[in-house]
């Protein structure tokens, strides 16, 4: 069995659901998405689409690990959505960039929070999203996948809307590369 980051993280979350949807899963599955939970997918949908734009011009994989192995082997300058693969993991990342001068991979995270959130919030969403990043970046060292840096992408809640939408302002981004490294220790 390969596990996923989603199965990674659900099982840090709850294992008895994770034990469930791995064993049973026509019972995990049982219930449908309510509309509140169909609505925060379609948020994080649309806001990974969006934060694409800050790094136009990339490649987005549609499920594929064999053609994600392609760009990375000829150093593609943007992915999006790339797929990876070992024996025991599976990850997806949002959004990797080529650093010519570091020779490797600056990785990036996108959410559909923002960095404002109430201090107790904030640490307990910044550990979720370390040990999210931290499952992608073990898979990516475990290909032999050279990374640099390792970004957040999050909603700047400072940003005012005007006629046309200004991705740049829309989003702050962080550099996470030491909250990651604290999950390894």
């Amino acid at each position: 069995m390969i596990l996923s980051k989603t199965n990674y993280l659900l099982f840090r979350e709850c294992p008895e659901n994770t034990w469930l949807k791995i064993n049973m899963p026509e019972v995990y599955s049982r219930n449908e998405l309510s509309d509140f939970e169909r609505m925060i997918l379609e948020t994080g949908i649309e806001v990974d689409e969006l934060a694409r734009k800050l790094f136009p011009g990339g490649f987005l994989i549609r499920g594929s690990f064999d053609m994600t192995k392609k760009l990375v082997e000829k150093r593609e300058k943007v992915i999006y959505q790339p797929v990876f693969k070992t024996n025991k993991f599976k990850a997806i990342c949002d959004i990797l960039v080529y650093n010519e001068k570091a020779d490797a991979y600056d990785l990036y995270e996108a959410k559909s929070t923002n960095s404002e959130s109430e201090e107790k919030n904030k640490k307990k969403q910044n550990e979720l999203y370390s040990y999210d990043i931290a499952f992608q970046v073990n898979v990516l060292k475990e290909l032999n996948i050279p990374l640099n840096n390792i970004y957040l992408i999050r909603l700047n809640r400072d940003y005012v809307r005007e006629e046309k939408l200004n991705v740049q302002e829309l989003f702050k981004i962080e550099d996470f590369s030491e909250n990651v490294n604290e999950v390894f220790g």
